[in-house]
């Protein structure tokens, strides 16, 4: 089993996923490895295989295949990539996020993979994510604007295309937008989530002040990402496009994580703005987004969403004071 971008931010929760179900995993990613990821992978059994590597070059993935004797994969390297990131390094967006896609496929492709599941993002809707109603993965136009969008909707679509006529059992996902654990700066991701921008100031013992309205959000903890993609893995049936969120709306959810931080963490404060004072923390987005419909993953695989936000809140907060060190540094 390969994971590529395996030490990021959804690569960690997928490995001690199937770690915890026996699997043995193969953890493709740029190096060095972090402390902190080292630290916890000493800590699952079976211990996960580290592989420094990169999706660019194909020879490779191909070598790590072979030897690893890896039959299913699950490509999830990337270039989470915010403006400054497209202004300065648009060559390197396009290299890891849509050759890196393309090498993952023809090396599973040459090495007899026997399932791969590509991870998108539900940024290749792009503007259709704010025109309202539920989104449909059949029906629902993609719109990117960003280039991180674009990307994204060109390496998804390249993946089915060539799954189609290299014959890959192959499952493409676009993701919610994903907190939890294991979300940190690795240099991937240009912009952190407001739940950890939140939890960094609840540990340096700050004040954090948020817009008056929270905007809705398609929101998922990444603990149920990472049962979502093991149970695609396991679903030879689960092909095609299919979203992955919670598909349902959490209801003032950064105001729920507040409170949960303030409540240990006494020296940190949260309040809404003033009239006239802009909040201190990074929205990503000011506009509500459309929910996407999950029926597709539940009909194809069963899969259920096990945390609302207050349960994702009080699960956070445990993985956060177990990894306080690491966040405060970062």
């Amino acid at each position: 089993m390969l994971i590529t971008g395996g030490v990021g931010f959804v690569g960690m929760n997928l490995t001690e996923e199937l770690t915890s179900r026996g699997e043995t995993v193969v953890l493709f990613d740029r190096g060095p490895l972090p402390a902190c990821v080292a630290a916890a992978l000493k800590l699952t059994s079976p211990r996960p295989i580290f592989v420094e590597g990169d999706v660019t070059k194909a020879d490779g993935l191909i070598t790590v295949l072979d030897r690893h004797r890896c039959a299913r994969i699950v490509h999830l390297a990337a270039i989470t990539a915010g403006p400054v990131c497209e202004a300065e390094a648009p060559e390197a967006i396009v290299a890891v996020n849509v050759v890196g896609t393309v090498n993952v496929l023809r090396a599973a492709k040459l090495t007899g993979a026997t399932k791969v599941v590509y991870v998108g993002s539900g940024s290749a809707y792009g503007s259709a994510w704010y025109e309202g109603g539920l989104l449909q993965e059949e029906t629902s136009p993609s719109k990117p604007e960003s280039l991180y969008g674009i990307t994204k909707l060109a390496a998804e679509q390249a993946a089915l295309r060539l799954a189609a006529i290299w014959g890959i059992n192959l499952a493409a996902v676009r993701l919610g937008s994903v907190c939890g654990p294991w979300e940190r700066p690795t240099g991937a991701r240009e912009r952190m989530s407001p739940y950890l921008q939140l939890a960094r100031m609840a540990l340096r013992g700050e004040t954090a002040v948020l817009p008056a309205d929270e905007v809705r959000r398609d929101w998922i903890y990444s603990r149920d990402v990472a049962a979502g993609l093991a149970a695609l893995l396991s679903s030879p049936a689960a092909q095609g496009l299919m979203h992955l969120s919670s598909g349902i709306e959490w209801h003032h959810p950064l105001m729920t994580w507040c409170d949960v931080l303030a409540s240990a963490y006494p020296a940190f404060c949260w309040r809404t703005v003033k009239p006239g004072e802009h909040a201190n923390i990074d929205m990503i987005d000011h506009r509500d987004r459309s929910l996407m419909s999950i029926e597709r993953l539940v009909g194809a695989t069963g899969f259920k969403i096990m945390f609302s936000s207050e349960a994702a809140s009080v699960d956070y907060l445990t993985w956060i004071k177990n990894h306080e060190s690491a966040l405060v540094s970062s």
